[in-house]
């Protein structure tokens, strides 16, 4: 309770004006402390060291991040974004600087995605203990930004139990809509398939995240040793983001499954870059920058999914039970 009413005061109203930048820059803080104190509660961690970062932002970090961004080719096209406050909170004031930073970078004809999923660790166990969503108060723990930006008036989120994104630009709607239609998180129905058919680019701040493995993975399910979904369908309470109750029916991951998904990153990045080229077309391979410590790469999700497919055949990605 005490989160979402100091976030009323940083959050854009639907009507209203933009929130006080200077109360915003005060209230941030406090925010910060109780949401990671919430989310580690709830993991049953003794951690709460959240004071970790004691340097404040840079000058010039948002004209530096910016420079960088925008040179990696970014504009007018779908950008899914996985970050960390913790990395970036050097460089900015405050999260709605991040987030109107992105949505510069994105423009006005781009589409800005970001994961909002409401659990840690396996999907399926998830769905074991929470067989609930509300899409407009379940939080996010995707990572602080992510939380700040679902709440904003003008983003979209998907509605489905494990997997939800939020977008905000031309093709919000058309990305977002359908998910509960899905009956595993990744099918036709999915956002995650929508972007790879929209050429989408993922963006990672700080982070090494790459949530298209699954979407790779659902690709190749067939050609697997093993079922990569569960053997169990959860019947989920869902409330959309008008407040509609219905259920739907759907499956989490396998959780007794694992796989060396890293080799596909760790090739796109520098593992026989001539093959790449050759395979991918020029110009397709992950592009990385630094700013300040800040680690910002770009990857192609469809290069991306055709590296998965082909490590899988070559025998360099694995997949083992646990």
């Amino acid at each position: 309770l005490v989160i979402s009413l100091l976030s009323l005061l940083c959050k854009r109203g639907r009507n209203g004006p933009a929130a006080n930048p200077s109360i915003a820059c005060l209230v941030q803080p406090v925010i910060l402390v109780l949401y990671r104190m919430r989310i580690l509660r709830e993991a049953g961690s003794r951690d709460f060291d959240v004071f970790s970062r004691s340097t404040g932002p840079m000058s010039d970090g948002p004209k530096a991040l910016r420079a960088v961004i925008q040179r990696l080719d970014v504009r007018d096209r779908v950008v899914f974004v996985h970050s960390s406050w913790d990395a970036l909170g050097g460089l900015l004031d405050s999260w709605t600087q991040a987030i109107d930073l992105l949505r510069e970078s994105v423009g006005s004809r781009g589409t800005l995605v970001m994961p909002t999923y409401p659990m840690r660790g396996l999907s399926q166990r998830h769905l074991d203990q929470h067989p609930f969503f509300d899409c407009r108060h379940t939080p996010s723990r995707a990572g602080l930004l992510t939380e700040v930006f679902r709440r904003m008036s003008d983003v979209h989120r998907s509605v489905h139990p494990t997997h939800p994104v939020a977008a905000s630009g031309s093709r919000a709607v058309e990305l977002t809509e359908g998910h509960e239609r899905s009956s595993t998180p990744f099918d036709g129905n999915s956002p995650f398939r929508r972007m790879y058919e929209s050429d989408a680019v993922v963006l990672t701040l700080g982070v090494r995240n790459m949530t298209f493995r699954h979407l790779a993975d659902h690709f190749i399910r067939h050609d697997l040793p093993h079922d990569i979904y569960s053997d169990r369908v959860t019947r989920v309470r869902i409330i959309d983001c008008d407040g509609v109750e219905s259920q739907m029916e759907t499956r989490g991951h396998n959780p007794f499954i694992t796989c060396n998904h890293e080799v596909v990153l760790d090739r796109m990045q520098g593992g026989g870059l001539g093959a790449l080229r050759r395979i991918l077309g020029r110009g397709a391979l992950t592009q990385r920058r630094d700013v300040s410590g800040l680690r910002v790469a770009r990857i192609p999700v469809r290069p991306y999914v055709a590296m998965y497919r082909r490590c899988y055949r070559n025998g360099t990605l694995a997949f083992r039970r646990k």
